[in-house]
């Protein structure tokens, strides 16, 4: 397993309805007393992240480093400590919304995340373990989770052309 201190830790990551109303949260090295104070802490970043001026802007909020991505009717938010390097947690974000972006293809939505709830806590777990970042190649993660990525399809593709044209060299030689 990698070293945390060289490759950075996730302390959370909530994923938000439009409202600010936990989906699904993953608290891996920060810890509350209570439910209320882990909701009181999501609304504290949901409101956080709601006047932010875009959606890639990285904030920081007491102790914490909060990476944002916005989707139309939820947000995903990974929290680090302000220690942590931001720009490995903005890739931890970047590989994230890539995965999701090339599952759902028809749009990342809430109804999609809460529906296959299953496949998105796959792409966590192969992503983070234990607030650790495992990967940052979106490819690995998806060829982990049994997803087909573009440049494995394009490679099938390839593949089944090479033998298409193949057989039929062979089949006007008779």
């Amino acid at each position: 397993m990698a070293n945390a201190d060289m490759v950075g830790s996730i302390l959370a990551l909530l994923v938000l309805d439009s409202e600010g109303k936990r989906l699904f949260t993953k608290y891996y090295n920060l810890t509350f007393k209570s439910k209320d104070e882990e909701l009181d802490f999501e609304q504290e970043v949901f409101s956080k992240a709601s006047t932010q001026s875009t959606d890639s802007e990285i904030l920081t909020f007491d102790q914490y480093i909060i990476v944002p991505k916005a989707y139309p009717n939820f947000g995903i938010y990974i929290i680090g400590d302000v220690k942590d390097n931001e720009l490995i947690l903005g890739e931890v974000m970047d590989t994230l919304s890539t995965a999701l972006e090339l599952i759902f293809v028809e749009g990342v939505e809430s109804s999609g995340i809460t529906q296959f709830m299953n496949v998105f806590l796959l792409v966590v777990d192969e992503l983070i373990e234990s607030g650790i970042i495992l990967t940052l190649n979106c490819e690995e993660v998806l060829a982990d989770v049994g997803v087909k990525t573009p440049s494995a399809l394009n490679q099938a593709f390839t593949s089944l052309i090479t033998k298409l044209k193949a057989q039929v060299a062979k089949s006007s030689y008779i």
